[in-house]
């Protein structure tokens, strides 16, 4: 895959933009049952083809999207990771998600992607809203290993900092950025 493409880089996975020729490798996780558990229904091809044209269209119009994930020592793609506008709550958020194929479960491939696309999103794109909706029950890192959500500098972040999980913030906003491991 041509360099150009790769949006973010980690120790083990190539975050990349998705090109047309996805529509196999993506239908092969988003059609499985197991993987898309959390999900109303595994997708269609129809669905996956339009879910990268849907991304494709959002890295024009809004500057991200969802990515591929992919195995750096492979090349393997192993799900779909990245920001989505959605609205939560009649508000419009920048919405962090993933879907990592159920084969790679527990291995911290989840964890990995997201840490690295929040630090994006706030580093690189100055984005200072992000949140991340997920179940409790969410196994594909362990269940509820990996979720982030806006609080404001009001709510008891100290709960939050005192089981050691670490905090980020971002400068000259009233936001604070929970990473749970």
């Amino acid at each position: 895959m041509s360099g150009n493409m790769i949006v973010i880089e980690t120790a083990r996975l190539n975050i990349r933009k998705y090109t047309d020729e996805d529509t196999a490798a993506l239908s092969a996780v988003l059609s499985d049952p197991l993987t898309m558990a959390f999900w109303p229904a595994p997708f269609t091809s129809r669905q996956t083809e339009e879910w990268i044209e849907r991304n494709i269209q959002s890295y024009l119009t809004q500057g991200f999207g969802r990515w591929a994930v992919e195995l750096k020592e492979t090349g393997r793609l192993i799900g779909d990771a990245g920001i989505m506008k959605s609205e939560l709550n009649g508000r419009v958020e920048n919405d962090l998600g993933y879907i990592i194929h159920s084969d790679y479960w527990r291995q911290g491939y989840a964890y990995e992607a997201a840490k690295s696309i929040l630090s994006y999103a706030v580093q690189e794109l100055g984005e200072s809203n992000v949140r991340r909706s997920c179940s409790l029950t969410d196994s594909s890192v362990g269940g509820a290993a990996f979720c982030c959500s806006r609080y404001s500098k009001k709510d008891n972040y100290a709960e939050y900092t005192k089981k050691g999980w670490p905090l980020a913030t971002r400068k000259k906003t009233e936001s604070w950025i929970i990473l749970i491991q």
